[in-house]
């Protein structure tokens, strides 16, 4: 991790330890935005034990999860949908109303929390706080995981302070003088990595062919398959998956599942499939780090954070990007991986059972390729993206903290609060 900025530090300042400085992080919906902001937290945290840090999400997504596992305090603001397609969905005629009252909510815990910075990593609360942030007068900056950006970090850009961005591919759609490219931010407990045979053991403790008495299972012939469709699940990768597993087991006995399917599939799987002492199905991985450090291949979706995690771990993969995501984020993200010869991209739309197994393998018997696949990932891999990020937000907070700047939070605050209706 980063150490402090020192006593002088390139920018002139003096760091005063009387100083705290508060940081919000305005993240919900799925993994691909909040984890991001966890991983910055807490490479926050981390490198300034003065800080104190604040998440703004809702109450029924995975951040009303996550984020308090990750040992951060949530507070609750009603979420903005969007449908799509976004003219013809009678759902977005009652958005300006969704707007007003969770702009209105933001406001109110703005005021209580009083940040020095305000950090939206996206979701569909993200565009409100920030919003909400620039009519206190507070600095706001934004994280753009894709390649391509959705439309409220694209509005939103031009008021923030800075944009880090993933891919050097996603500086076309913002202002140029205020981008830093990043990376993604990757949570520090998924580099954890262990032992593959530690690995396995947690999976499949029951296994014969990881026992010791047993004919062993070693690390150049044991092939470990990691399957994730990111923390939703995905449909069609799922249903491939069911259409192989077991005859895929029994042609191959050195062969291992590691299958995280997402909440909404993984009863479904269940009845579809008989137990195997090497297939391991859950709906949702939480030692994620455990998984990685198992796989030899990774199949999975190409959300931005994903395709991260694999550069990071140098980790082969199959990319099934989902074609009815918003502005084809998958699609652009997982090109990336495949032009530096990291990944295989199968298209969603028509993917079979028979196209995914033969892709499975075809790179799990090739040795030469799997290789060549980790080495390329690694070249282009970030993984001091949530540091450099994190000490970027310490600078703008220690710097608006350090001024005392507190005007235009007293002049919102002596408005007469809005009431709005409390989310169910």
């Amino acid at each position: 991790m980063f150490m402090g900025i020192a006593s002088n530090n390139a920018d002139g300042l003096v760091e005063d330890p009387a100083v705290s400085a508060r940081v919000m992080f305005a993240a919900g919906g799925t993994g691909g935005h909040v984890f991001p902001a966890i991983a910055i937290a807490d490479a926050l945290t981390i490198a300034h034990k003065s800080v104190t840090v604040q998440f703004l999400g809702t109450r029924h997504r995975l951040e009303a999860s996550a984020v308090p596992r990750a040992g951060y305090t949530l507070r609750h603001i009603p979420a903005v949908p969007l449908r799509r397609p976004i003219f013809l969905s009678p759902q977005n005629l009652l958005l300006p109303f969704r707007l007003i009252l969770s702009i209105a909510a933001a406001l109110q815990l703005l005021l209580a929390f009083r940040p020095h910075v305000v950090v939206g990593t996206g979701g569909y609360i993200s565009g409100p706080i920030c919003f909400a942030a620039l009519l206190c007068g507070c600095p706001f900056v934004i994280q753009e995981q894709n390649v391509c950006p959705g439309l409220a970090n694209k509005i939103l850009a031009s008021f923030a302070t800075s944009v880090f961005v993933a891919f050097a591919d996603a500086l076309v759609h913002f202002p140029s003088e205020k981008c830093i490219v990043s990376g993604n931010p990757v949570r520090w407990t998924l580099q954890q990595l262990v032992l593959k045979r530690t690995a396995l053991r947690h999976f499949f403790p029951s296994s014969i062919l990881l026992s010791d008495e047993a004919t062993q299972c070693d690390d150049e012939h044991c092939e470990i398959v990691f399957i994730q469709g990111g923390s939703l699940g995905a449909k069609s990768l799922n249903q491939a998956v069911i259409g192989f597993a077991e005859e895929m087991l029994e042609k191959h006995p050195k062969r291992f599942l590691i299958w995280q399917t997402g909440p909404k599939h993984f009863k479904g799987v269940l009845n579809k499939l008989r137990s195997h002492e090497r297939l391991f199905i859950c709906e949702f991985l939480l030692d994620m780090n455990l998984a990685y450090s198992a796989a030899d291949l990774v199949v999975a979706c190409s959300g931005a954070i994903t395709c991260s995690e694999l550069l990071n771990l140098g980790k082969p993969s199959i990319l099934i990007p989902l074609q009815y995501v918003a502005d084809n984020h998958q699609r652009n993200n997982a090109a990336v991986l495949e032009r530096a010869g990291a990944a295989r991209i199968l298209d969603d739309v028509g993917l079979t059972p028979e196209k995914l197994e033969g892709a499975i393998n075809e790179l799990l018997g090739d040795k030469a390729i799997l290789a060549s696949m980790c080495k390329n990932a690694l070249k282009i891999a970030t993984p001091s993206a949530a540091d450099l990020i994190a000490q970027e937000v310490f600078l703008l907070a220690w710097r608006h903290a350090s001024r005392r700047v507190t005007k235009k939070f007293q002049d919102v605050a002596k408005m007469q609060p809005m009431q709005f209706p409390q989310e169910n």
